[in-house]
């Protein structure tokens, strides 16, 4: 028998009270021209790439994952995007594609180092290693609306964690905050720090007595979505970068939103850019597919385990929403992937509906149980039966018992 969340928040279950509100927002903002232009060139760029890619399968893939890498850096931040083409790769390509789907390897700490690109030194590579090293220091719209985002939040006592995707991204979103805060204690937790040095940057934050209105912000990376609770300390998650994982992003909520959370009211918040070909392809192809899943199902139903195809509807919206129509057999084997993952989410969703009927605890009457559950407790026995058979035992051996304090001793 499964039983949800929704199954004890939803009705009259006394456990819904251990359970905090959800409220889950998104939060669009513009780019800057120069921003646009920037994420505009590296994408021509590597549509380029891709188009002048071979035939074979796996320089094609080679292609895709080496635009994809690089374009989720872009997204994310200047700093992130300049320290992906500046860092070259030789014979770990084959180790981009978890990292662009957000699905490091246990023995892998420092999961938010941005990766490097396969794409060979060039003119056009150089220019835009120069337009990026100039967006860094210039005023940033993504940051600007994360300050927007939070001024509310804060008058109102909240208590926020921002997630990014790269180190060099939680960096720079922590020295913009606290430059905007600087009356808040601000944090960043990242794979620079090892597991014991991230629990001990969280304990410090907790607030002093004499302090306990100050909100805190905690910035941190992908290395805190599993394994630190954060419910006593903060109650609002933004996702600053877009999770390419559905899990991933369910895994940053669930540090603030679980049982013996103190606030009533928990907040999550998604930023995007509705000008970016990067953030409407990932909203399209994967966040907002696995979202209509959820709110059918109640559980968050995990990418395809095929990527090809994932891959594939990428590019394809990528290249659509830039209107490029390069190479149109490239098309048609995109579109064919397309369609392909289309298949997967229905499969998926098909699949994790019978599960629900199959299991669901709504489905099973506590009338038709209670007899087979009363067997199943008079074989396991009571308190009392379990005292008895002690002192039965002990009996047999000849040791004396006492009772002290309603517990027996022997």
């Amino acid at each position: 028998m499964q039983r949800r969340r929704i199954d004890l928040t939803s009705g009259d279950w006394d456990e819904g009270r251990a359970f905090p509100k959800h409220d889950t927002t998104e939060f669009p903002y513009r780019l800057f021209s120069a921003h646009l232009e920037f994420q505009e060139a590296a994408l021509d760029y590597c549509l380029g790439i891709v188009s002048r890619a071979g035939s074979g399968q796996r320089e094609r893939r080679m292609a895709f994952w080496g635009t994809l890498a690089l374009m989720r850096c872009v997204s994310s931040s200047p700093a992130a995007a300049l320290s992906a083409l500046r860092n070259r790769i030789a014979n770990e390509s084959d180790r981009l594609e978890p990292q662009i789907y957000d699905e490091d390897g246990e023995d892998e700490d420092a999961v938010d180092i941005e990766p490097g690109t396969a794409f060979a030194i060039d003119p056009e590579l150089n220019a835009l290693m120069a337009r990026a090293e100039n967006l860094v220091h210039e005023a940033d719209p993504k940051m600007a609306a994360l300050v927007d985002t939070l001024l509310p939040l804060i008058k109102k006592g909240a208590n926020p964690v921002v997630f990014c995707r790269y180190l060099a991204t939680a960096e720079h979103v922590r020295d913009g905050l606290r430059k905007a805060f600087p009356k808040l204690t601000i944090e960043s937790v990242t794979g620079v720090l090892t597991p014991d040095e991230r629990r001990d940057r969280v304990a410090e934050m907790a607030p002093a007595d004499d302090d306990k209105q100050l909100s805190r912000i905690l910035v941190a990376t992908d290395c805190l979505s599993e394994g630190i609770n954060l419910q006593q300390l903060f109650d609002t998650v933004v996702h600053y970068d877009l999770s390419w994982n559905p899990t991933r992003h369910q895994q940053r909520e669930g540090r603030v939103d679980r049982f013996g959370q103190p606030a009533e009211l928990v907040r999550s918040i998604m930023m995007f850019s509705p000008d970016s070909a990067i953030d409407g392809a990932v909203l399209d192809v994967i966040l907002r597919k696995a979202n209509k899943i959820r709110k059918t199902t109640g559980v968050t139903v995990p990418l395809p385990d095929e990527r090809g195809p994932v891959t594939d509807a990428l590019m394809a919206s990528m290249m659509l929403r830039r209107g490029t129509h390069r190479q149109l057999s490239l098309d048609l084997r995109l579109d064919d992937g397309t369609r392909a993952l289309e298949t997967s989410w229905r499969d998926a969703e098909e699949n994790e509906k019978k599960s629900r009927a199959r299991f669901a605890q709504n489905a099973m009457k506590p009338q038709e149980i209670a007899p087979e559950w009363q067997k199943v407790r008079s074989l396991l026995g009571s308190p009392a039966d379990a005292r008895q058979f002690v002192e039965r035992a002990m009996a047999r051996f000849g040791v004396p018992l006492e009772v002290r304090k309603t517990i027996l001793l022997a």
